[in-house]
């Protein structure tokens, strides 16, 4: 194609979308952050069920 340094066939207007509608795309719910806060938390749910179990009784 005229203006591009490859051809259309490989890669020129392959066109991938940008942000969530890429396959690549990152969403940071798998960060090591992410999931160290998502055990916090439930570590606390764990331990207000037990507290709640204990209060039952």
């Amino acid at each position: 194609m005229k203006g591009w340094t490859v051809c259309r066939m490989h890669g020129a207007r392959s066109g991938a979308k940008p942000g969530p509608a890429n396959p690549n795309f990152r969403h940071g719910q798998r960060t090591k952050e992410a999931m160290a806060l998502q055990a916090q938390v439930m570590a606390l749910v764990r331990e207000s069920r037990e507290v709640d179990q204990m209060l039952r009784i």
